[in-house]
């Protein structure tokens, strides 16, 4: 057993979650994901919105880059490929294309966030229109 009076002593037990919490927790980290999939559901529904079809792509690229680098527990992996799969569904593109592109903005979004952070604003911005070009190309 470690010393009590070093610091990084802390102790196991913890006190267990209420289900409310444990549902506020879920929330939290489903809610970019949801969000998401309404903004493609609202894009791909035909209510003869000017640009929708230009717009979806680079709407779902500019959030799954914001949550992936500003809160990446709340973008997993995961959640940014069934999202791709559900962007191709919808809107009858080649099983599995946004899904790749999707994962590549997240997976540059998420590895180089520790090294962006400490940049300033315009930068990172700069870094995300390459990435975006990137993903238009």
């Amino acid at each position: 057993m470690p010393d009590p009076s070093m610091s990084a002593w802390e102790p196991e037990i913890r006190p267990r979650q209420t289900v409310w919490q444990r549902l506020d927790h879920g929330a939290r980290r489903l809610l970019p994901s949801i969000f998401i999939a309404l903004i493609i559901i609202f894009f791909s529904a035909p209510l003869n919105i000017p640009g929708a079809a230009e717009l979806l792509p680079a709407i779902v690229i500019a959030t799954v880059f914001f949550w992936s680098f500003w809160r990446p527990t709340g973008m997993s992996g995961v959640a940014v490929f069934l999202l791709g799969l559900f962007m191709d569904l919808v809107g009858f593109t080649p099983l599995g294309v946004s899904a790749f592109i999707l994962l590549l903005v997240h997976g540059v979004a998420f590895y180089a966030r520790f090294g962006l952070m400490r940049l300033n604003f315009l930068l990172v911005w700069g870094v995300f229109a390459l990435v975006a070009a990137g993903a238009c190309l």
